[in-house]
């Protein structure tokens, strides 16, 4: 049992690994990519919209395809998607497109089916299991992010695609373990029998659904709108491009140790406890956009707001994840919650950095963005506070 364990850790630690580091880590090398395409810079943009639209397109489909196939074959059949995608791109410019579509469409199953694959292994640690890939998936992103343009320089974005392949193989490896070894331990575990109901089950028409759905996207656009547009708000305030890329850094960094600890505390106290939480999350990033409004030029000032937007946009997106696992009463009902609410979430979050960026570009100041980041986190508390209660989501 001890065995099994060791290794269902490590194969969550690793899926966390490649949730998002296969093609984040593009966009910092895009200038050796385009030189080796003779292609423009700009023209390799999609390399990133490609996995977000696919997010949105068919994160929804996930449940009612692991119902099919069952959780394990879905999950190493998405990663087998990532490291055949990821690669094939060393291939060239038509098979980089063809691998991103194959690594988005398997890092889309993996969203949706980690919080499912929590509550049919470790429903009693839910918690420390959602702080565990959450934690290594912001820290991974991080590291090859930082690790990217040394190897480049030393070799080749090649050899970086080689490295980030060979992590996917290692994941993909480890959760063929996890098959073999947890299987009986898996039909032990104390699992609700499924009844057609819970298969057929349809978030859709589930006003509880809809309001995580909202949450879920609210929090995507607000965090995204941030990342984008806060940098170049500090410089016209008067910072320099390396201090916007010291709070930027920053609002991510203070983040971990919230995101190691929050998700137990999510799942350990009642409704009313997890809601007030998420409320003080809401207050704290409201005061830091408040404090937008007051464009210094001190370094100081823009600090503290990156401190409190990281706290409570962390606490906020913790809450979103461990929410599909701890609202349902089982792994069916949160993949197909986790994947009614990505599929929305991300489809309002992918419009929202340029409309805000629209808003600038027309009006030339920064004040209707940041009225526009207050009403949605006024919307996010009002849905949260909303579906918060008693019962689970479908009940």
């Amino acid at each position: 049992m001890k065995k099994v364990s060791v290794v269902f850790t490590l194969s969550i630690l690793f899926l966390g690994m490649i949730m998002r580091a296969p093609f984040t880590t593009i966009p910092t090398v895009l200038p050796e990519i385009a030189q080796t395409f003779h292609m423009q810079i700009g023209a390799l943009g999609i390399l990133t919209t490609i996995p977000l639209l696919i997010f949105a397109g068919l994160s929804s489909f996930a449940g009612k395809i692991m119902q099919r196939f069952g959780l394990e074959r879905v999950l190493l059949a998405a990663i087998l998607f990532i490291f055949i995608g990821s690669i094939s791109r060393i291939a060239g410019y038509g098979p980089m497109l063809v691998g991103t579509v194959l690594i988005g469409l398997g890092i889309t199953f993996i969203n949706v089916l980690l919080p499912a694959t929590l509550i049919k292994y470790v429903p009693a640690q839910i918690g420390q299991y959602t702080g565990l890939y959450s934690t290594t998936m912001t820290v991974s992103t991080a590291l090859f992010q930082m690790i990217a343009v040394p190897i480049v320089a030393i070799a080749s974005w090649q050899v970086l695609i080689v490295i980030l392949s060979i992590v996917v193989g290692l994941a993909g490896i480890i959760w063929l373990l996890n098959m073999r070894e947890v299987a009986a331990a898996a039909h032990a575990i104390q699992t609700p029998q499924f009844t057609p109901e819970f298969a057929k089950v349809n978030p859709w028409s589930n006003k509880y659904a809809w309001a995580i759905l909202v949450a879920a996207g609210v929090q995507s656009a607000l965090f995204y709108t941030t990342i984008a547009w806060v940098p170049t708000m500090a410089q016209d305030a008067g910072l320099s491009g390396s201090e916007a890329g010291i709070i930027i850094g920053w609002m991510s960094l203070i983040g971990l140790p919230i995101s190691v600890i929050l998700p137990s505390y999510y799942a350990r106290v009642d409704y009313k406890k997890r809601r007030l939480a998420v409320m003080v999350a809401v207050l704290a990033w409201l005061v830091g956009v408040l404090m937008m409004f007051n464009q210094s030029s001190s370094f100081i000032w823009w600090f503290i707001i990156m401190t409190l937007a990281g706290i409570g946009a962390t606490a906020v997106f913790m809450y979103i994840v461990i929410a599909y696992a701890i609202r349902t009463r089982n792994h069916i009902e949160s993949a197909v919650l986790s994947g009614m609410a990505q599929s929305g979430g991300y489809l309002i979050a992918a419009f929202t950095p340029t409309g805000t960026g629209l808003i600038y570009t027309t009006t030339h100041s920064w004040d209707l963005l940041i009225v526009g980041m207050i009403i949605l986190l006024v919307i996010f508390g009002a849905v949260v506070w909303f579906s918060e209660r008693e019962a689970t989501i479908f009940e």
